[in-house]
């Protein structure tokens, strides 16, 4: 249902980024999922922006940022 990409820093080869995009090209209900999932275990992001077509929400964390973006 999803591909998933891990980024790692060069230098430190330390994990970075993971970057899950949906199989299915109409994302949205993945979006929401994977929102209610995110804010069931983290509480509400500290930023939100966007809308049906384009979204953005984060979580930080002391070791990690967490960035969810819907793109239409």
């Amino acid at each position: 249902k999803f591909t998933v990409s891990l980024g790692f820093d060069l230098v430190t080869q330390k994990l970075v980024s993971v970057f899950i995009n949906p199989a299915a090209k109409d994302s949205s209900v993945d979006f929401d999922s994977l929102e209610a999932g995110l804010i069931s275990k983290y509480g509400k992001p500290i930023y939100s922006s966007g809308d049906r077509d384009e979204a953005m929400r984060r979580w930080v964390f002391p070791s990690t940022t967490v960035e969810l973006h819907r793109v239409g």
